[in-house]
């Protein structure tokens, strides 16, 4: 399954593609600017694909477990996990 996965740095080949995974930093402005040039040379909905990304960038960090490992991660500490 993992064959059916290429990675690129550019927007070469993007015109028949099913399915993008981005991997840019947490910011909306820089997700908004990527998803403008996807956009542009795949066949997505822009506005479908940002409002896809909040809800799953809340539901990633909605727990409090979750903000705490990126916190320890940034922090350089081990994490408190308390299960909630």
């Amino acid at each position: 399954m993992l064959s059916l996965i290429t990675g690129a740095t550019d927007y070469d080949g993007f015109g028949d593609v099913d399915f993008v995974i981005e991997a840019v930093p947490e910011r909306m402005e820089i997700k908004q600017v990527v998803f403008s040039e996807l956009h542009e040379v795949t066949p997505g909905d822009i506005d479908a694909g940002i409002e896809a990304e909040k809800r799953a960038f809340a539901t990633v960090f909605a727990s409090e477990d979750a903000r705490d490992g990126i916190s320890a991660f940034l922090h350089k500490r081990p994490p408190r996990f308390q299960g909630k």
